[in-house]
């Protein structure tokens, strides 16, 4: 009987590298037809007969442990081998686990049935001149003498082979596998000799760490929140596919670095990265991170050592495990000034500009879009967009979406662009004419086959003026001003009118269907003014106003104000003479459904209460005018110019003037002092005896 050396792995080994040397075609699945014998043979494998004997290799479909094929070799007086050369994926120091599954076949007599008749295994060692390092080393797989330990083929079912282990010496750069099946006597010619199946070739590193990690080794963009860890045990070394039932827990350590500091793997004391953490200590596979603060933009190794038996996290037979690693989910870029809100009088210069932190990953990219979600402009640069000399049309509502050099993005508020100017103006110069060029009027009569009845006279306020006759009014279509983009959620309304006849007209009005958004100004019979916004919401502001001699038939300006989360206000000749609370901020309008009329009412394509009477300076813009900018434009038309007491504190303090107390002038002055401080004597209290 020969000598066989068998090597065991020491559980007093620290730290290995799993490494990737591997039987190529363990299964036999690759196969390849031998142009000489014409029959197929193991690819990566070569195939040797003994000089002398009789040797029979076949690939075979019918025999299989799992796959297609199995490599039957039959040996009569002597042997039969397979081997190849595995040159790459190992390092000295390694130890590996080897074995097989067999399956003897009694075709024709060729039996494992006396002495000698076995399967072996050899493995020799090489340098890079192709010379041998130590001695050869081998160990019998399968034999028919119990002795041995080997176990005996069945023909029937497929047998495991044991566990070789051996340990790659200093100075390997290849090494043979071998696997020989011999017949142990010559027979005298004798048909019978050593035949057997092998299927499943293993070749593994031993000690067999912890595998599979989740996340897997290298997984990228893993959530930050939510995230565990998890990994299945090693296999039993000496049952392949079988945990090791002699680990009783685990140790997991766990290293966190910002991808930009990225240590590569800290796998060793001596690496000027590794950081020494205290493991944790568990008793099952799995382990939550919500006791780790991981955050974006790092990179997480962790390993697994398993505690044999009991064994400390420093013990001798504690196996080591591999640092495996992942990406955890690159950051989002962070705005670190969102854009600002812009107003701005038309014809200035606008600037909408954001600022990022572009500490972790650098911004690559900046869009620019409007309300509409229409890019306006992008860039890598563009951190701001300008609108020269802005105009009315420039106003709206605009953001801006970062993409970081990771493809990540993040949407910045909104920013509202205000350009105060005119929307609309009609000056009634002999034509329905918009001045801004906007949306001109279409002349239209309640009676198709008719005349229009819109004339001009020449003593309008400014000029020319249009003169409605009651059947006939100005179509401006559906995207006319005021809508949901401007002139509905704050703006002026202003218009001069002459009017001889107490018969209600609308001047300017749309409503959509339903009790949603509607605009509209009227004067009604009973002398009033009548000014209602309705936001989608049904919510309203409405000014219901008495206009003293609106109806005498001379010129009158009527302005309304209004701004969403503010006063809704009506002034007649400059002076204000109705108010109420307006919309609140958040209310929303829809698009018109119906055309905007002047000169008439359209309720739901319903056209009523057509105008009476004559228009001149009519007028839109899109900011509120306050109460002295509303008696400026007053003046700049009117026969007689104002003077009106406008300043909030001269309500408080002007309680006199050269007329007496109780007379003021618009004033604080010496006349007001000398009532104060007359009451005051008086009482000696100020202000309680100040009337």
């Amino acid at each position: 009987m020969k000598t066989f050396v068998m090597l065991f792995l020491s559980l007093l080994m620290s730290s290995v590298c799993l490494a990737d040397a591997q039987i190529a075609n363990p299964g036999f699945e690759s196969m390849a037809t031998n142009p000489s014998s014409g029959v197929l043979e193991p690819g990566n494998w070569t195939l040797y007969a003994q000089s002398n004997a009789t040797v029979y290799f076949a690939a075979k479909t019918d025999v299989v442990r799992t796959g297609t094929y199995s490599e039957k070799i039959a040996a009569r007086n002597g042997y039969g081998m397979i081997y190849q050369e595995i040159s790459s994926g190992f390092s000295a120091g390694e130890t590996y686990s080897f074995w097989m599954y067999g399956r003897g076949d009694t075709n024709s007599g060729w039996i494992m049935d006396e002495t000698g008749d076995q399967v072996d295994l050899y493995i020799k060692f090489k340098d890079a001149g192709g010379n041998q390092i130590g001695d050869e080393i081998s160990m019998i797989l399968f034999d028919t003498d119990p002795a041995t330990q080997a176990p005996i083929l069945s023909s029937v079912e497929w047998v495991q082979s044991p566990v070789f282990q051996f340990t790659i010496p200093d100075g390997t750069t290849s090494f043979l596998v071998k696997i020989r099946s011999v017949d142990g006597s010559e027979d005298g010619g004798k048909v019978d000799g050593t035949s057997i199946y092998m299927d499943d070739i293993m070749l593994d590193v031993l000690p067999l760490p912890a595998k599979n990690p989740l996340p897997s080794d290298k997984a990228i963009e893993q959530p930050v929140t939510g995230l565990s860890l998890s990994w299945e045990p090693g296999d039993d070394p000496y049952a392949a596919g079988v945990p090791n039932g002699d680990i009783t827990g685990y140790y997991l350590s766990v290293e966190i670095y910002d991808i930009t500091n990225d240590p590569g793997e800290p796998n060793s004391i001596n690496d000027p990265n590794y950081v020494e953490s205290a493991p944790v200590e568990l008793s099952t596979a799995e382990y939550t991170s919500e006791n780790i603060e991981i955050g974006f933009d790092k990179i997480v190794f962790w390993k697994v050592d398993q505690s044999i038996n009991g064994s400390s996290v420093d013990g001798l037979a504690t196996v080591k495990g591999k640092w495996w690693s992942f990406y955890t989910e690159t950051s989002f870029p962070v705005i670190k000034t969102q854009p600002q809100d812009v107003s701005i009088l038309e014809g200035q210069t606008a600037t909408i500009s954001i600022e990022a932190d572009d500490d972790s990953n650098s911004i690559v990219l900046y869009e620019w879009y409007d309300s509409d979600d229409v890019l306006i402009a992008s860039g890598e640069d563009a951190t701001a967009i300008v609108f020269e000399s802005a105009t009315t049309s420039d106003a709206g509502e605009y953001y801006c979406v970062l993409t970081n050099s990771q493809g990540k993005q993040t949407v910045s508020d909104v920013a509202v662009l205000m350009v105060k100017g005119l929307l609309l103006k009609y000056d009634f110069e002999n034509d329905l004419t918009d001045a801004t060029g906007n949306f001109d009027g279409t002349g239209t009569t309640l009676d198709p086959g008719g005349e229009l009845g819109i004339t001009y006279e020449t003593a309008g306020i400014d000029g020319i003026a249009a003169v409605f006759d009651g059947t006939s009014y100005m179509d401006l279509g559906i995207e006319a001003y005021p809508n949901k983009e401007q002139g509905l959620k704050s703006g002026t309304l202003s218009f001069w009118v002459k009017k001889n006849d107490d018969i209600t007209s609308t001047v300017i009005a749309v409503y959509n269907d339903s009790l949603v958004t509607c605009y509209n100004l009227s004067l009604q019979e009973s002398g009033r003014i009548y000014f209602y916004i309705r936001a989608e919401s049904g919510a309203f502001t409405t000014v219901q106003t008495t206009a003293e001699g609106l109806f005498d038939g001379q010129w009158h300006q009527i302005v309304a104000t209004y701004e969403a989360g503010s006063n809704t206000n009506v002034y007649l000749d400059g002076e204000i003479i109705g108010s109420s609370t307006g919309l609140g901020e958040n209310e929303v309008f829809a698009d018109w459904s119906y055309s905007m009329v002047v000169g008439a009412g359209n309720t739901r394509g319903l056209i009523n209460n057509v105008y009476t009477g004559s228009l001149d300076a009519f007028a839109l813009y899109n900011y509120p005018m306050t109460n002295k900018e509303v008696l400026d434009m007053y003046n700049d038309l009117a026969p007689v110019k104002k003077s009106l007491c406008l300043d909030s504190y001269a309500s408080a303090y002007d309680i006199a003037g050269p007329e007496g107390e109780g007379i003021p002038d618009c004033e604080v002055n010496i006349y007001d002092l000398a009532v104060i401080a007359n009451a005051w004597l008086e009482c000696g209290l100020y202000p309680a005896c100040v009337k």
